[in-house]
């Protein structure tokens, strides 16, 4: 299971984890346990990434971050 697939492709699409962090009011060591699957974002951090990911033209899913593909967080 890998949970680097949001973080990397937002990467990919321009942003820095220190972008990512200030988008999502978090840190960039949060950001970094995320991208290593050391933790996951709540929902309020999550929704803000799927925002983030959309300005970019980035689709990003709970799945992304191991979780159920039908976790509700999904649907942020």
């Amino acid at each position: 299971m890998s949970h680097t697939n949001a973080i990397t492709r937002l990467e990919q699409a321009g942003l820095s984890r220190r972008e990512i962090a200030v988008a999502t009011g978090s840190t960039r060591a949060a950001v970094s346990h995320w991208a290593t699957g050391r933790s996951i974002p709540g929902r309020k951090k999550l929704a803000a990434l799927v925002t983030l990911g959309a300005t970019r033209g980035v689709v990003l899913l709970a799945s992304d971050f191991g979780l159920p593909a039908n976790d509700d967080r999904e649907a942020a």
